[in-house]
C-alpha cells in the first residue's frame, strides 16, 4: 500500500498540489488498486472497456 498521509497533513499536501484533499485521496486510493495493494479495477482494465465500448459503438 502505499504511504497515507496524515489527516492533518492532507491540506498542507492538497493545497501544494491545488487540488481538494478529496481529490488527493481518489488519486492516493486509485494508485493503490492500479498497483494490487486495494482489490478493485485498474485503470488500464477500465480504459479497455471503454475503448471497446466506442469501437461497438462504431460498428453499429
Amino acid at each position: 500500500m502505499t504511504a497515507r498521509f496524515l489527516p492533518a497533513n492532507d491540506h498542507v499536501i492538497s493545497t501544494k498540489f491545488g487540488c481538494s484533499v478529496y481529490l488527493l485521496n481518489e488519486w492516493t486510493k486509485r494508485s493503490d488498486v492500479d498497483t494490487g495493494a486495494l482489490a478493485g479495477v485498474p485503470t488500464e482494465a477500465v480504459d479497455k472497456v471503454k475503448s471497446l465500448e466506442w469501437d461497438q459503438r462504431d460498428l453499429r
